[in-house]
C-alpha cells in the first residue's frame, strides 16, 4: 500500500468520525445509522452497557435520544491506524456540550449549559461495497454530568 492510499483511507475514516457527530446533531437518524456497516455494532462500555447491532437498531436508538436540549458533539484527538486496504482502527475523544433549545431558529445564540459528556471512542472500520464504514464503535463515558448529579444526590 502506498502512502497516498494510506492517507486516503485515514481521511475516509476521519470523515466517518465527523459524519457520526454532524448527523446525530442534525437529527438525521437514517444518515447516522448509515455511517455503520449493515452489521455494524455500537456499544457503550460504561454502565449501563448497551450493545446495538445493525442499521435499524442503531437508528431507533438515535431516534429515542432526548431533544429537550440543544446538543453539539465535538471530535477531539482523532487518530486512525490503517491495517490494510479494507481494515482500519480509530480513536477519538467526543465532547458533548449542551444548552437550552431556544426558539429553534438558528443562528440566534442560546446560553451555554455546559459540558454534558466526555467520552472515548474506539472504532473498527471496514471497506465494503458502499465504501468505508464503521464496523464497530465502542464508547466509554469518562466524564458525565448525569453521573456526577447522581453521585452528588447519593
Amino acid at each position: 500500500m502506498t502512502e497516498i492510499e494510506e492517507l486516503l483511507i485515514e481521511q475516509a475514516c476521519l470523515k466517518l468520525m465527523t459524519a457520526y457527530n454532524v448527523r446525530l446533531d442534525d437529527g438525521d437518524h437514517a444518515g447516522f445509522a448509515a455511517v455503520f456497516t449493515e452489521d455494524g455494532v455500537w456499544k457503550q462500555l460504561s454502565a449501563p452497557v448497551i450493545e446495538l447491532t445493525g442499521h435499524e437498531r442503531i437508528r431507533k436508538f438515535a431516534e429515542r435520544m432526548p431533544t429537550d436540549k440543544l446538543k453539539r458533539h465535538m471530535l477531539q484527538n482523532a487518530i486512525v491506524t490503517v491495517h490494510g486496504p479494507d481494515h482500519a482502527e480509530g480513536f477519538c475523544i467526543g465532547l458533548v456540550v449542551d444548552g437550552p433549545t431556544g426558539d429553534g431558529v438558528l443562528p440566534a445564540p442560546v446560553s451555554a449549559g455546559g459540558v454534558e459528556l466526555v467520552a472515548e471512542y474506539r472504532d473498527v472500520y471496514r471497506k465494503g461495497p458502499t465504501g468505508w464504514r464503521i464496523a464497530r464503535r465502542e464508547m466509554t463515558r469518562i466524564l458525565d454530568q448525569k453521573s456526577v448529579a447522581n453521585s452528588v444526590g447519593s
